[in-house]
């Protein structure tokens, strides 16, 4: 009888929690393993092509410090890694916008990931997406997600073109994702 109930009480809270529909993408990603080997000279050198220099600043300052060569330009900045399946289902589906509906020389793309994106992946990907790539550290990454109240991954933040910054978790819907964009420019 007992087992009766807990399946019983299982059934509904599970039932609750499905009928809420809550995107995967707020679900936090459990933690990954960072690569043990260190990279190999050809990584390094194809890194440095594909990537932006991280600024040298505190980690609470970089993402300031990231954003300051855009200023005037709206920026979409995309939190996300390589083993995220809601990321590349994200990044997929967004990437033909860039030459369609949100082709402007006044956006401004950014991937943020971090060292838990094995680096053979993240070298294999970035170059099909368009826009500028950073590759930070986990604390530094850490440091942004901290500030934006990150609750999971894919996560946006906008930046207008005065500079200021928002987290936009709910730009994970693909139509306000664009409406959004459009609005701010």
């Amino acid at each position: 009888m007992k087992l009766k109930s807990l399946l019983l009480a299982a059934a509904v809270v599970f039932g609750l929690a499905a009928s809420a529909q809550i995107p995967a993408a707020k679900v936090r990603p459990a933690q990954r393993a960072e690569q043990t080997e260190a990279p190999s000279k050809e990584q390094v050198k194809k890194l440095r092509k594909l990537t932006q220099k991280t600024p040298k600043v505190a980690d609470d300052k970089l993402f300031d410090a990231i954003i300051k060569k855009y200023k005037g330009k709206v920026v979409v900045v995309d939190l996300w890694n390589t083993w995220c399946g809601p990321c590349r289902r994200a990044i997929a589906a967004n990437e033909p916008l860039k030459s369609g509906e949100l082709n402007s020389k006044d956006i401004v793309w950014v991937y943020i990931a971090n060292e838990t994106s094995p680096l053979d992946a993240y070298l294999e990907m970035v170059p099909g997406i368009k826009g500028e790539h950073y590759r930070l550290t986990k604390e530094q990454f850490a440091a942004i997600a901290k500030r934006f109240n990150v609750d999971g991954i894919p996560y946006y933040i906008l930046v207008d073109r005065k500079g200021n910054a928002a987290g936009r978790p709910d730009l994970r819907d693909h139509e306000l994702y664009k409406q959004t964009i459009l609005e701010a420019l």
